[in-house]
């Protein structure tokens, strides 16, 4: 294990299974975030660490114009600047409802912090939608010594009570990819 000092991981992975019950045609402007280096002391009140994004974020700065899609984003609620939405190669594909997809992300800091990725894969069955490579992550404002993950949505504006969405068979780990 690449143990940092004081507790940190230079690697911190974080792999799950995603479902959407009717989530993203009942909220066509509304996103996902699964976070991971959260810190457990904000959950409920601020985003703060490394991830990714479902569903809808073309309106954002950097936003994906596809959509219901997914990206890359890092946290840093509550300080400026605030987020950072990431662009990576290629289009993402775009989700559906009722479709089983199986996400990977990967994030690796350095001790020192000068390199810094996030990378997450898309999956759906055997077959693999989408890698987004390593992508530079700039966010310096994050605490990389916590190891939570932390899921939710946001910009809800359905009044359709029918929906929901499952995060399934979730794994964490601390070693380097093999990717």
């Amino acid at each position: 294990m690449n143990s940092l000092p004081d507790g940190y991981y230079e690697y911190l992975n974080l792999t799950f299974d995603f479902l959407s019950n009717g989530y993203f045609a009942a909220n066509p402007t509304a996103h996902i975030f699964v976070c991971v280096r959260q810190d457990p002391a904000l959950v409920g009140k601020q985003i703060r660490g490394q991830g990714i994004v479902l569903g809808n974020v073309s309106l954002a700065p950097g936003g994906t114009p596809f959509f219901p899609s997914t990206q890359i984003e890092t946290w840093c609620n509550g300080i400026y600047p605030g987020s950072y939405l990431l662009s990576a190669p290629g289009a993402p594909p775009i989700l559906e409802d009722g479709v089983i997809y199986t996400f990977q992300i990967f994030t690796h800091v350095t001790p020192d912090r000068s390199v810094q990725t996030i990378r997450y894969r898309v999956w759906q069955g055997s077959s693999m939608l989408y890698d987004s490579g390593n992508v530079t992550d700039p966010n310096q404002y994050f605490d990389p010594a916590h190891s939570g993950a932390y899921a939710g949505h946001v910009f809800d504006t359905s009044t359709d009570p029918g929906w929901g969405f499952t995060i399934d068979n979730v794994f964490l780990s601390t070693t380097a990819p093999t990717v």
